[in-house]
């Protein structure tokens, strides 16, 4: 419940930063005035989204699902947890955050500005915008390593519209001003880098790997993202995708949770899909 109600408030604050700067999704894409989900294509967007995916990814009852996920891995207070996240869902990485909060663990943060469609896209207010807004307003509280530009290659090599990759290289410019930008030659080293940062925060003691969205990074190669499976896997399998965070996580043998098909997620966690996510407190939340 705990981590329920630190979502719901850490989303009313995006909300609340997202009018400030004037910025108001038509009621066709955010009808439940949620505040997190993004435009169509923007110069962040580097895949194809699901708009009704980014409504019930905002639901609260994830942050309690997750709280149920790391107590099966046997996390305590003060246990690492490394997150690799795109911009695509950022419900899901407040959900995240905020279940790291309730339980007392460390998140260590590396984002991806890169997003699908309706997911964090908008310039001026991007992933690592809102999750540093979140911790300059004591919402939520964690160490961010560093951020990349995402999309193919995690170097925004394909871009869906290239006369946009100025604008995007901009954005990351503004930020790396403050945060470490990470922008090796290679997806291969950028994963390297990342495991590194981990490594270091965390005196070499990760409980648990996250992997929101579905970055190259994230999986060696984003068109194998959706053959991964949904929720928590503790155990290397023999057809998973070979180079990215998640299996190198896997292989040295730290569990790690995979969200990115939002509707199985659901499924598995009795979160309601296509209804308004604000009103998570009149549904009962399964802990199977």
């Amino acid at each position: 419940m705990a981590a329920s109600v630190t979502m719901e408030n850490s989303l009313r604050i995006l909300r609340s930063e997202r009018e400030a700067l004037g910025i108001v999704a038509s009621p066709d894409l955010d009808p439940y005035g949620i505040g997190v989900i993004g435009e169509e294509f923007t110069p962040l967007t580097t895949t194809l989204g699901h708009l009704e995916d980014k409504i019930a990814s905002a639901n609260p009852l994830f942050a309690a699902a997750l709280v149920g996920e790391f107590r099966r891995m046997g996390l305590k207070g003060g246990d690492s947890v490394a997150i690799g996240a795109s911009g695509s869902f950022p419900g899901l990485l407040v959900a995240v955050l905020s279940a790291c909060d309730a339980m007392e663990l460390r998140p260590l943060l590396i984002c991806s500005l890169g997003s699908s469609m309706y997911g964090a896209n908008r310039v001026g207010f991007n992933v690592v915008d809102m999750v540093k807004l979140l911790e300059d307003r004591g919402s939520l509280d964690f160490e961010f390593l560093g951020f990349s530009l995402g999309g193919d290659d995690d170097r925004y090599d394909a871009p869906l519209f290239p006369e946009w990759r100025d604008l995007t290289l901009d954005e990351a410019l503004r930020l790396a001003s403050e945060e470490r930008f990470i922008h090796e030659d290679s997806l291969g080293k950028s994963v390297e880098v990342r495991m590194s940062l981990y490594d270091e925060a965390s005196g070499g003691e990760i409980g648990c790997f996250v992997g929101v969205g579905g970055a190259s990074v994230t999986f060696g190669d984003s068109d194998q993202s959706a053959s991964f499976p949904g929720g928590t896997t503790s155990k290397p399998f023999e057809s998973m995708p070979s180079e990215g965070l998640l299996s190198r996580f896997l292989r040295s043998g730290i569990p790690v949770i995979h969200l990115l098909c939002v509707r199985d997620l659901c499924d598995r966690w009795s979160i309601p899909y296509g209804d308004n996510p604000l009103n998570w407190r009149n549904h009962r939340f399964s802990r199977r």
